[in-house]
């Protein structure tokens, strides 16, 4: 009963510095902990029944094993998720949006999204589209501004692919377009 306590203990404790961190590895082992004190709290069932019930050991360890499945798939899937690339927040994509026509002075057309987290490393991919008749210098310059920009208000590792503004592509822009990038 104390051991079940204690992992509950620590699994609680995991999941609050998850939350604050943003770090699926804590989750992850705040599942872990969970899973030992569900676990133990099943046996410790079993113990009291098995007097009454011969077959409630198989039932118990059938339940253990599937919720073993189940977190496990749980926690693979999320963290899986956040490194493949996925779909990013709206408040997120306004954000960024914001920030880069503020850094170049006028509407960018920002689309085509990528966001890919690693822990606590958030970087984004997009395209802007800047007047065909501009100098490489100068796009290069506006580029690298609006990726510091991005950085010091955000926090987030920004690269820029610069796309000429010719109708071909501006009527091809929806607004906050995204695309989701799969390894």
């Amino acid at each position: 009963i104390v051991s079940i306590l204690i992992k509950e203990a620590s699994a609680q404790y995991a999941f609050y510095t998850a939350r604050k961190t943003g770090m699926i590895s804590l989750k992850a082992d705040g599942w872990h902990h969970r899973s030992d004190a569900l676990s133990s709290v099943l046996i410790l069932i079993g113990i009291f029944l098995n007097p009454y019930l011969p077959y409630v050991d198989g039932i118990l360890g059938i339940i253990v094993s599937l919720f073993i499945l189940f977190t496990a798939y749980t926690v693979i899937k999320e963290a899986a998720s956040a490194i493949l690339g996925e779909s990013p927040k709206k408040e997120m994509l306004t954000k960024i949006c914001n920030t880069a026509n503020a850094s170049a002075g006028f509407d960018l057309h920002v689309h085509h999204f990528l966001v890919h987290k690693y822990g606590m490393h958030t970087e984004v991919t997009f395209h802007i589209c800047l007047p065909k008749d501009m100098t490489v210098i100068e796009a290069h310059k506006i580029a690298d501004k609006i990726e510091d920009d991005i950085y010091k208000e955000l926090q987030i590792s920004a690269t820029t692919h610069i796309d000429p503004d010719i109708p071909e592509i501006i009527n091809n822009v929806q607004p906050n377009e995204i695309k989701i990038k799969k390894k």
